[in-house]
């Protein structure tokens, strides 16, 4: 698993602009989506059936798995760029690595060449019309058809992975933007015993009840009568996550808390980034900056609201614990 600092944030990867750029184009138009289903639900995230059904039909589902190895949410990211075979040895090497300095000097090797790879494919497909034609789309569908059942696999396996990976980080933005700690460091506690860390989990994605160790938990308590276990995930399931009225710019606010789940946004400090970053992050992305003629002042007073309310909502998931559930 990665190394957590006690405040949540992620120490074992760091993010440079060029790949957060990058990850944040594959994720915004999917997160906006969520934003909107959390707002057509009240503020919870439960996604709508139609939704799951066609999650399902692309085979993407038990995602929840992956927040207990982080490092695997990255790997399929990286599917986009190279074949399984490369990540395989990218694999291997991380779990050969001797401690954690040594992986994050590999994951900065890996990036660093990613990114080169990623700005090629970048100028390619930028080139492209951002809708195909019908006969352009008849041309896709003719070539899978007849491409060799290797290559069908080859594209199948990077949609997916390339789906599941956004799903997974959108869901650790939502933590954070709602507990100040990414799903993934919920899970980690609630794996070590943490039954408080488990509900919030559980507010976030119901699907964490999927991973064996927490189902277990769910047996068990069926088993046990242990009623207050499920009043608990009751409560969590009734309750707004994150109220519609709090978020007034989803797309910049799922950005601040992208890169916070990160610990760069601390201006000043070693490993963060600059504001003038912040600023080219947010430009580049269409959701800031020259085009709204707003600078690095506008954007600093737009964090700084994010972390008020970001504060808020977190204080205001907090409620007073009942007895421990015997198990």
């Amino acid at each position: 698993m990665s190394k957590h600092s006690s405040s949540g944030v992620d120490q074992t990867f760091r993010v440079s602009v060029p790949v957060a750029v990058r990850c944040l184009k594959y994720m915004l138009p999917v997160a906006d989506l969520i934003f909107k289903v959390i707002e057509g639900n009240g503020g919870k995230t439960e996604l709508p059936p139609s939704l799951i059904n066609r999650l399902k039909l692309l085979k993407i589902e038990r995602w929840a798995d992956l927040y207990l190895e982080p490092q695997k949410i990255f790997l399929l990211g990286l599917l986009c760029t190279y074949s399984i075979k490369n990540i395989e040895i990218i694999g291997k090497v991380l779990q050969q690595a001797v401690d954690d300095a040594e992986r994050v000097r590999i994951w900065d090797m890996v990036f660093e060449h990613a990114q080169t790879v990623a700005q090629e494919d970048d100028e390619f497909f930028g080139s492209l019309p951002d809708v195909l034609s019908p006969e352009d789309q008849q041309t896709v569908v003719d070539f899978l058809r007849g491409a060799d059942t290797e290559t069908r696999a080859e594209v199948g396996l990077r949609v997916q992975a390339l789906l599941t990976s956004i799903f997974t980080w959108i869901y650790n933005v939502l933590s954070v933007m709602a507990y100040g700690q990414p799903i993934t460091v919920l899970v980690d506690r609630a794996a070590k015993g943490d039954r408080q860390a488990y509900f919030k989990a559980y507010h976030v994605d119901r699907t964490v009840a999927e991973i064996p160790l927490f189902a277990e938990w769910h047996e068990q308590a069926k088993m046990n009568l242990d009623y207050r276990f499920f009043e608990a995930l009751h409560a969590k399931r009734v309750k707004p996550l994150i109220p519609p009225s709090k978020i007034k710019y989803p797309k910049l606010w799922f950005i601040f808390a992208y890169l916070g789940s990160f610990g760069v946004l601390n201006f000043g400090q070693p490993g963060s980034l600059k504001q003038e970053e912040l600023l080219d992050i947010c430009t580049q992305l269409g959701v800031y900056g020259a085009n709204y003629d707003k600078g690095v002042d506008d954007l600093q007073k737009r964090l700084q609201d994010y972390r008020k309310t970001q504060k808020a909502l977190s204080s205001h998931q907090v409620t007073k614990r009942k007895k421990k559930s015997r198990m």
